[in-house]
C-alpha cells in the first residue's frame, strides 16, 4: 500500500512543478498584457494566476497529507525499523553539527 502512495505523491510533486511552469509563463504574459493592452485583459490574467495558485496550495496541501499519512504507516507496519532509521538520522545530524 505504500508504494502506491508514494507514487501518488511524486506525481502531484510533478503536476506541481509543471503548474508552477504555467504560472511563470502567466506571470510573463501579464508583464506584457500590462505594457501592451488594456488593464482588463491584465486583470483577466491576475485572476488566472490567483485561481491557479490557490489549485496549487491545494494539491501542495494534499500531497504533503499523503506523504504524512505514508511515514504513519511505515512506522506503524515496522516500528523497529523506523526507530532504528530515526536513531541513525539523529547521529547523523548530531555529528555534522559537531563540526
Amino acid at each position: 500500500m505504500a508504494p502506491r502512495r508514494r507514487k501518488r505523491a511524486s506525481s502531484k510533486s510533478r503536476s506541481i512543478e509543471e503548474e508552477l511552469e504555467a504560472v511563470a509563463a502567466d506571470v510573463a504574459a501579464v508583464g506584457s498584457a500590462i505594457g501592451d493592452v488594456a488593464s482588463a485583459e491584465a486583470r483577466q490574467r491576475i485572476q488566472s494566476i490567483r485561481e491557479r495558485l490557490d489549485d496549487m496550495a491545494g494539491a501542495a496541501g494534499d500531497a504533503t497529507r499523503e506523504g504524512v499519512e505514508w511515514a504513519e504507516d511505515t512506522i506503524r507496519e515496522r516500528p523497529v525499523i523506523s526507530l532504528l532509521a530515526a536513531f541513525a538520522l539523529g547521529l547523523v545530524s548530531a555529528t555534522m553539527l559537531r563540526r
